[in-house]
């Protein structure tokens, strides 16, 4: 009974302790982060682990809350050109009928993994090795490697018989366990891959096992960023907001343009844009 009596204590404080999105701001911060895509909630993330320190994310666009159009993956593409789309597009191209092209981006906390694909993989070794030949050093695939484990909490494909007509055979030495992002198979696969693949074959079209192990060549099955049981996307914010969201020094303020950025003994900018109000 003690013990119950302790977590109902400790459940209390951590929820009192919580912030809020848009909570009242203060008047300075140890770090500003602009953007609330996934590279700007992975700083935010890391940098508010340390309670010394108070942290602000501005975001230009909203948090989603919740809409199946978001994070069932039956309707991939559909949020695209809606409330959580920049919707920018090109000039008319001159090779495409005259016609402008849509360029999907993420406006919204989480950024573009609230709209793209879902597909889960990196780059070729080869990549990441020629920026170390270029005079980086400490950016090579063995480099990076831990980073990328550190990422996921991977999820193999649910039976060997799948695994196998779907010719994918991960490397268990290059996928992580236990990190924020969900990473796994769905349930459902189109039965077309399995002809796709044994057409590939044919045709000695190579097979990427397993994508993320560094040799990006040839036809792979790619996982996706999956919650492996309620089978639901994983966005940034999920993984890196969602999960932190206790953190009294970790605040996060959404539809906040960024127009310029005022460093110490130097003259604002009068030409800097200033925002407009964007029509959902």
């Amino acid at each position: 009974m003690l013990q119950l009596a302790f977590n109902a204590i400790l459940l209390f404080s951590t929820i009192a302790s919580a912030l809020p999105l848009n909570t009242p701001l203060l008047a300075s911060y140890d770090y500003i982060i602009v953007g609330g895509g996934p590279s700007g909630l992975t700083v935010a993330n890391r940098l508010s682990e340390d309670p010394t320190v108070n942290v602000l994310l501005l975001e230009a666009g909203p948090a989603d809350v919740g809409e199946d159009i978001v994070y069932i993956p039956g309707f991939v593409g559909h949020d695209i050109g809606g409330r959580y789309d920049w919707n920018l597009s090109t000039v008319p191209q001159t090779y495409l009928d005259g016609a402008p092209r849509s360029i999907p981006q993420g406006r919204a906390l989480g950024g573009g993994t609230l709209l793209n694909g879902m597909l889960w993989n990196r780059g070729g070794r080869a990549d990441y090795d020629d920026w170390v030949q270029l005079g980086n050093p400490g950016w090579g695939w063995d480099d990076m490697l831990p980073y990328f484990k550190n990422s996921e909490s991977y999820t193999p494909i649910q039976s060997d018989a799948i695994a196998k007509q779907y010719s994918s055979r991960e490397d268990v030495d290059v996928h992580g366990y236990d990190g924020p992002v969900n990473v796994s198979f769905p349930h459902y696969a189109w039965n077309a891959s399995i002809n796709l693949f044994a057409g590939l074959n044919e045709l000695r079209v190579p097979t990427a096992y397993d994508p993320n192990a560094g040799d990006v060549a040839g036809a792979s099955y790619l996982p996706v960023d999956l919650d492996p049981i309620t089978q639901t996307r994983c966005t940034a914010r999920h993984a890196y907001f969602d999960s932190v969201v206790s953190r009294p020094n970790l605040w996060v303020a959404t539809e906040q343009t960024v127009t310029q950025l005022l460093f110490i003994g130097e003259q604002s900018n009068e030409d800097a844009s200033t925002p407009v109000a964007k029509e959902n």
